[in-house]
Order: C-alpha cells, then structure tokens, then sequence
C-alpha cells in the first residue's frame, strides 16, 4: 500500500489537530495509521529494503520528510519500533540511574546504544528496548513530542481472557518474531526468536511450551494482526493449535495503560 488510504466520511485533512497519529518502524518499512474518536481515519505503508539497523534512521528521516501529512499537527503521536533486543524488569529492581549499566549486561550492546524505557503497568514491570542508531535524534528533529512504544507493551497491557490454563500470542517481525507466553495471572515468557520458514516457527514454539512443561492442547495461540500474510506459518501450526485466535494488539495504542 503506498497511497494514503482514508475514510472519506470521517477523515478531514484539515483537521488533524484532533487526531491521534501512530507510526510503525519495522525493519521492513514504515507505516501509519490516523484515528479519530479510537477509529481509525487513514493509514499508510511503505515496504523497503532496508540492508542495516543502522540505515533505518536514514530512511526513517527521508520517509518522514517525503510524507506531507505527516508535517501536519495531531493531538497526539506515538512511535511503535520494532526492536527484537529487548527485555523485561520488575520495577523493584529498575532504577533510572542504572539504565545504561543494566542495557550493557542485557543487550551486550556499547555505551552509545540508546535505550529506550516502558512501563508496564499491568505486571509492575518495566520493558527495555534498543533504539536504531540515530533514531531518537530523527524522532526530535522531525516529530517532537511523542511516545515511544514497544508493540510487547502494548500487548502485555492487554493480555486477552483465555480459557484454557495458558496463552501464547506470536507477533510477526521481518524475519523473526514476538512471544508472549501467559497464564490468567503472569508472564512466563516475553522474548523474540529469529524465522526464515514456518518450520523455524513451530519449532520455536513447540520448544518453549516443552521447556515450561506445557501441552500445546492447554494452551490458546493468539495469531496479532500484521500489515503480511503468514498463512504457511499459521498452516504449519494448526495441527498443534486448532483453532487459533486472531489479537489485534495495534487498536489498544490509542488507550491509556
């Protein structure tokens, strides 16, 4: 999708101060969805090949610039990124003074990896991600005032109700993928693991249930609403989990949590 798709009844272009802009950085390519009143009003996506994390600030720049719109004024924005080095903390053990030292043992990354931080407040927990080289100054210069957001905050703010004694939700990235594994009371996994077919997927799973002694029968799989298709990957997994649940973890942004 590379034109701005909009809701000609609703979406009034003069108007944007009223409403709530949220943008998507993917290794993959960037995208964007308007809301008014929590429905959404316009979106927009880019694919491209981005060869480095580091060249995805660049792009992200020159995207932000080339996209009129989005020089406009909204009530309020939101940065979703993609990162796949992140990590939980019990907010007991988090303090702000220590992040950089707490990054170094969690990421192995250097001093100058930026960091970014959210709270979790469902689980009392904080979510610490890496941030592209170069992104949070792009994020300054073109955007201003927003909020950072990691898409597993997003999700572990809303865990879905279950039946079953254990939830797992899969997220898909370019070539990898979120997890989140649950229980109606606590998170027993929150991680990201590398894919290039459907195979490496259910391998992954099928390993981590193993690992917590879990049944793949006792448990839900929630398959998130992404911007591509995963049919073979949902294929290779029905056997094990029949049916899955669709979560679309992308409308709870625009709600406070």
């Amino acid at each position: 999708m590379h034109k701005l798709a909009t809701d000609t009844l609703l979406f009034d272009i003069e108007k944007t101060y009223e409403y709530i802009l949220s943008i998507r950085v993917r290794p993959d390519g960037f995208s964007f969805l308007i809301l008014s009143n929590n429905q959404p009003v316009a979106s927009k996506t880019i694919q491209q090949k981005i060869s480095s994390s580091r060249l995805i600030s660049r792009h992200f720049a020159e995207w932000i610039e080339s996209e009129d719109i989005l020089q406009r004024p909204f009530s309020k924005t939101s940065i979703v990124v993609f990162s796949e080095g992140f990590s939980l903390i019990p907010d007991e053990y988090f303090e702000e003074t220590l992040k950089t030292e707490i990054s170094n043992l969690l990421f192995n990354e250097d001093e100058e990896t930026e960091i970014a931080v959210n709270s979790i407040s469902t689980f009392k927990t904080r979510l610490l991600f890496t941030l592209p080289e170069g992104l949070n100054k792009v994020i300054q210069d073109k955007i201003g005032e927003c909020e950072i957001i990691h898409p597993v905050k997003t999700i572990l703010n809303h865990i879905p109700k279950i039946k079953k004694k254990n939830g797992l939700i899969l997220l898909f990235n370019k070539n990898s993928f979120f997890t989140v594994l649950f229980t109606p009371d606590k998170i027993l996994l929150a991680n990201n693991f590398k894919m290039a077919h459907a195979t490496d997927v259910v391998f992954y799973v099928l390993s981590i249930l193993k690992q917590h002694n879990i049944k793949p029968a006792e448990t839900e799989l929630f398959i998130t609403e992404t911007e591509e298709k995963y049919s073979e990957t949902e294929k290779a997994l029905l056997p094990y989990f029949q049916p899955f649940r669709t979560f679309d973890w992308y409308r709870f942004l625009v709600l406070k949590k």
